[in-house]
């Protein structure tokens, strides 16, 4: 068993708790990334850090839980390998889903500077976390997207 089905196969335990999260509730993080070893160590620290932690190494297994169980944020890959769609297209579909139109989605990407500079600016991210990463400033991240106005 891989770490997505690892991960998520502790979620059919639970039931999801109510849409608007309540200051009693852990927020929920879906992290999107086709490196099995970034999911693992990311859904680790993150839960260390006090995050409920969903992960999805494909497009569809993304959608799939972001629209059954929409997360408070999503840290998204924009290069998924070995998927017929990249995260900018997995971008375009949460954001035209009612149930994640305004969730924060921060990409997390290996890009240059420069190729994230030419291809973010319109794809509407709410913010660029630059790969390699530091889990504990990821963590801070996120934890500021849910802090900022979602319309």
């Amino acid at each position: 068993m891989g770490p997505t089905e690892f991960f998520n196969s502790l979620l059919e335990e639970f039931t999801y708790p109510p849409r608007r999260r309540s200051k009693a509730r852990k927020p929920v993080a879906l992290i999107v990334d086709d490196d099995h070893d970034f999911l693992e160590l990311a859904a680790t620290a993150l839960t260390d850090e006090g995050f409920a932690v969903w992960v999805a190494a494909t497009p569809g297994e993304a959608i799939t839980w972001a629209v059954r169980h929409p997360p408070d944020v999503i840290l998204l890959d924009i290069l998924l390998r070995g998927s017929s769609s990249d995260g900018l297209d997995l971008l375009d579909v949460l954001r035209s889903e009612p149930e994640t139109r305004y969730v924060p989605i921060l990409a997390c990407t290996a890009l240059s500077e420069r190729e994230v500079g030419a291809l973010l600016p319109e794809a509407g991210f709410d913010a660029v976390i630059p790969k390699p990463v530091d889990l504990r400033r990821v963590a801070l991240a996120l934890r500021e997207s849910l802090r900022q106005p979602t319309e």
